[in-house]
């Protein structure tokens, strides 16, 4: 019974996915980046303003990057940077004296293991290379909220909307968006998800 459950919240999260992006196209960008273009933007269901926070997807190695979208409101607020190198759970190799971390099939990843230990603290290590890169082109010291090395490979730093979109140019960065407050719209789910 649990295996039928499984089965069903990957099959209607799948399902979910794949109707989200079928409105979107892959249309080649500056330098072959790949931006996510949709048909329609007119606020309907399935268009990119349903989805507008989405800037970036990875869908089977496909990466799908909308265009940044920038504060605002004036002054300082924090941005959510998501970095090219994958996260701790998804690395699969390929840096030099860098052993994959990504867990095989069937298993969990263990974060204290020696390769997965090396390989966040690669990841730190860029991430501070990256901050020094952003300081000096803000020309000040920035306020680092939060680095992230599981579920994404990012950080949450204070910039102004002029900071953002100068850094959102760097090769590093994947995806730039502002921090944005949530409201629940609803505590229950599917009975099948339980």
């Amino acid at each position: 019974m649990k295996r039928s459950r499984s089965f069903i919240v990957v099959a209607v999260t799948m399902l979910m996915a794949s109707s989200t992006l079928a409105g979107v196209t892959q249309a080649a960008g500056p330098e072959g980046s790949a931006i996510a273009a949709s048909s329609a933007d007119d606020g309907s269901p399935g268009t990119t303003r349903d989805i507008d926070d989405l800037v970036a997807a990875d869908v089977d190695g496909l990466a799908l990057k909308a265009a940044p979208k920038f504060h605002t409101g004036g002054g300082i607020a924090t941005y959510l940077i998501r970095l090219t190198d994958a996260p701790v759970p998804t690395y699969r190799g390929g840096r030099s004296g860098l052993p994959a971390t990504a867990p095989r099939t069937g298993q969990q990843l263990d974060p204290e293991a020696p390769a997965a230990r090396r390989y966040v603290d690669f990841l730190e290590e860029a991430q501070t290379e990256f901050v020094t890169q952003l300081e000096r082109s803000a020309g000040r010291d920035v306020d680092v909220k939060f680095t992230y090395q599981y579920a994404v490979n990012g950080i949450a730093v204070e910039l102004t909307a002029d900071e953002a979109r100068a850094i959102s140019t760097n090769p590093n960065v994947l995806s730039i968006a502002p921090d944005q407050v949530r409201e629940l719209q609803t505590d229950v789910g599917p009975k099948q998800i339980n």
